[in-house]
């Protein structure tokens, strides 16, 4: 058979298979880099959102105690103020009679049989219980928002785990990102034209005078310089041959 000119082409012209596959791959690549870009703004937006609901946790909680615990808290304040003074007059008998005598004029005379720090005592008594009482009723509303604590720390662990997943996909697209630069600039290097494809077919021997016999229809000189790869298979090798014909341009 003797030698067929198949046209002028772009390098990636005389190698249809690769050029073809190259763009598909290459077009992945792009979508894929838009994808995980999106991805990484949508996460983004996700993290600004709970870090944000994460302060804002922080706020109510504080917000909630201050006007839940208030009166909880006059109440435990004075309760506390009693116990002291209390306290103080336990030490000083006579300023807690000279207190009573001037307030109780009326008893003066049953004055002497009181007990000063009998009374105290069941006095401090009472107050303790209240003390009690009070940090008892603080303690179960500081229990409760406790739970804002346990969502918090949820939160804070997703908003961890989103971080780590954005880094992934960052470094995932940096990698894709220099891919499609391989990509582009193979992409123009296979657009190049100024490319002559000749299919030859038959003895090895005959290959040098068919070829002669059609370069005329190339538009170059027979002195003009050129380069020139030579891809040998034997057509005896289906296998080859279809490999052959499936990368090289052939019609």
């Amino acid at each position: 058979m003797p030698a067929t000119y198949l046209g002028g082409v772009t390098i990636g012209g005389a190698v249809v298979g690769i050029e073809t596959v190259f763009g598909s791959v290459g077009g992945a690549l792009t979508t894929l880099r838009a994808t995980v870009a999106a991805q990484i703004t949508a996460i983004d937006a996700a993290s600004a959102l709970i870090s944000a609901q994460l302060d804002l946790l922080g706020v109510a909680k504080f917000a909630i105690r201050i006007p839940a615990t208030i009166d909880f808290q006059a109440q435990l304040d004075a309760s506390l103020q009693i116990g002291a003074s209390l306290g103080l007059q336990l030490t000083d008998p006579a300023a807690y009679l000279s207190g009573l005598l001037a307030g109780l004029a009326q008893v003066q005379l049953s004055v002497s049989a009181l007990v000063p720090s009998l009374a105290i005592q069941t006095q401090l008594a009472v107050a303790a219980a209240t003390t009690a009482a009070m940090n008892a009723k603080i303690a179960a509303i500081d229990l409760q928002l406790g739970a804002l604590d346990t969502i918090s720390a949820a939160v804070a662990a997703r908003l961890t785990a989103i971080g780590h997943i954005s880094a992934a996909l960052a470094a995932a697209i940096a990698v894709v990102g220099a891919a499609i630069t391989a990509y582009l600039n193979m992409t123009t290097t296979l657009g190049t034209a100024g490319a002559h494809v000749i299919l030859y077919t038959g003895a090895l021997s005959g290959i040098g005078a068919a070829v002669d016999a059609v370069t005329a229809g190339t538009g170059l000189a027979p002195s003009d310089d050129v380069r020139a790869s030579v891809i040998l298979v034997e057509t005896s090798d289906a296998g080859r041959v279809a490999a052959f014909n499936a990368v090289l341009k052939t019609s």
